[in-house]
């Protein structure tokens, strides 16, 4: 695994496939996130970015790509579920420029990130 600490020609490289993006540094993944379709037409996101490349911005782009892919699905909304005392999950979700519903349950945090479609300009 590339240590963040070392110099690396280039930033991460983001690549979004059918069921996920990834993030990678000269080769290896430093993070993910990844969807499974639910049955109410809403991903099931999940998101892992390595702690050692942590707090550099990786998991606010994992996302936003994440929601670019469901933008271009047609995914009425994106579910982010974590344990309730994951306190990066609200910052990341909100320094992103996203909003969601959020409901705070006894052991579970759910996100819930409605997706807006793109709406062509008539100009």
């Amino acid at each position: 695994m590339p240590d963040p600490d070392t110099t690396v020609d280039e930033g991460p490289v983001f690549t979004t496939s059918e069921t996920a993006v990834t993030a990678t540094v000269a080769g290896r993944t430093i993070g993910a996130a990844t969807w499974t379709p639910d049955e109410e037409g809403a991903w099931l996101l999940e998101l892992e970015v390595d702690p050692a490349w942590r707090r550099r911005s990786i998991g606010s782009k994992l996302l936003l790509e994440a929601t670019r892919a469901a933008r271009t699905s047609n995914v009425s909304e994106v579910v982010v579920r974590t344990a309730a005392d994951n306190s990066a999950v609200l910052p990341l979700v909100l320094g992103s420029g996203l909003r969601g519903r959020i409901r705070m349950g006894t052991d579970d945090l759910t996100v819930r990130i409605p997706i807006t479609p793109l709406v062509r300009s008539a100009y």
